[in-house]
């Protein structure tokens, strides 16, 4: 593991969390500027809806917000050499996001967990 965290977004909607902790994610992949980035969450609508499969409507202006800050901070990923894959994996088999969603959810709070040896070592890439 390089990163994990979680974010409490207070009375937001569950979509608006899942959003939330993608967009954060995306921040830090582009900040470590990593050569692969392997986006995997129990959020079946936000994988299909960011990697283009299903619509994001802009009625649902807070999701859209998200949306289009996640597209542009993975097109920028994409273009400074990071291979990105998105996947739908079933909630049972997601331990490690349920158990940092129950903390964030019990803790109300926000946090996130560098593992900075594995990130020097292994991640970073010179800038272009």
């Amino acid at each position: 593991d390089l990163v994990n965290g979680y974010c409490y977004c207070g009375s937001g909607t569950v979509l608006e969390m899942q959003y939330a902790a993608l967009l954060e994610a995306c921040v830090w992949a582009v900040r470590f500027r990593f050569q692969k980035l392997w986006i995997r969450s129990d959020a079946a609508l936000v994988i299909s809806q960011v990697s283009g499969q299903e619509e994001v409507s802009e009625d649902s202006l807070v999701e859209y917000f998200y949306y289009t800050k996640i597209q542009a901070l993975l097109e920028q990923a994409n273009d400074e050499g990071t291979e990105i894959d998105l996947e739908h994996v079933p909630k049972e088999a997601n331990v490690i996001c349920n158990v940092l969603a129950s903390l964030a959810l019990d803790l109300k709070e926000n946090a996130t967990a560098c593992n900075w040896d594995n990130i020097n070592q292994q991640c970073r890439r010179p800038k272009k």
